[in-house]
């Protein structure tokens, strides 16, 4: 398997394990391969990765 099918393999096990009546919000996901299997996904520019200085408040 590619490692994008066994990241998809992985996303549909958690899917089954939550059951269909959670919806599940992926933060970080890859989003191609998350379409259709998590509810919704976060990428909004909220997380500004390694640089601590931009979470400080002005």
């Amino acid at each position: 398997m590619t490692s994008v099918e066994t990241y998809m393999k992985g996303l549909k096990a958690m899917r089954r394990g939550f059951g269909k009546d959670t919806y599940w919000l992926h933060c970080g996901a890859l989003l191609g391969p998350a379409m259709g299997i998590s509810d919704g996904m976060r990428i909004s520019g909220d997380s500004h990765g390694d640089d601590i200085d931009s979470y400080k408040q002005c």
